[in-house]
């Protein structure tokens, strides 16, 4: 089936607009501060789905083993690694929110090559590039992140870059619309 009747510009699937949610999606998504977010919106049209994904989100969340600047390195590497403009900006406004200068978002693009990075916050970028190109982790990059993070922090990595490409996948088979405002990947770092 051909794609060329499709306009890339416009979602496949648009956001469920908030004055026609259904009791459920209200209950799921009025609490919370991202609840108007284009991506919740779009995956709405599966109740079940959306509920899952939060649960998913809110377990991981208090697992606490990864630091949150932690957590936005891994995610915003894999939003560079799924070429996810959407996932970027979602994420850079909350490690800008987290104290991270532009000169730091530009050394995600770059990779964990950066001399930039600690021991940790490169294996922690290797993760995201290792699990992205071949869904497991090289054993020097299990061994620093099991020495620095413990068991719950690995499996906080590797469940983390699961659960941003698994997001990842929706944004883009579906078109999700980025937000006004939110910025794009900065390719022109690499």
């Amino acid at each position: 089936m051909s794609d060329a009747t499709i306009d890339p510009t416009e979602p496949r699937l648009p956001p469920i607009p908030v004055e026609e949610r259904s009791e459920r999606v209200r209950t799921l998504l009025d609490p919370l501060r991202s609840g108007n977010l284009n991506i919740l919106r779009t995956i709405a049209h599966h109740e079940d789905a959306l509920d899952g994904l939060l649960s998913l989100g809110r377990g991981l969340h208090a697992i606490q083993a990864l630091k949150p600047r932690l957590r936005e390195l891994l995610i915003l590497r894999t939003a560079v690694n799924c070429d996810v403009d959407y996932e970027w900006g979602q994420h850079a406004r909350s490690a800008r929110d987290l104290g991270m200068e532009d000169d730091e978002l530009q050394a995600v693009v770059v990779g964990p090559a950066d001399p930039r990075w600690s021991r940790l916050e490169a294996a922690l970028l290797s993760a995201a590039d290792q699990l992205h190109r071949t869904c497991d982790l090289e054993d020097a990059t299990w061994g620093v992140l099991l020495g620095a993070l413990g068991p719950d922090g690995l499996l906080e990595v590797l469940m983390t870059a699961g659960q941003y490409h698994l997001v990842a996948f929706v944004i883009k088979a579906a078109r999700v619309q980025q937000e006004l405002g939110a910025e794009a990947i900065p390719h022109g770092a690499s």
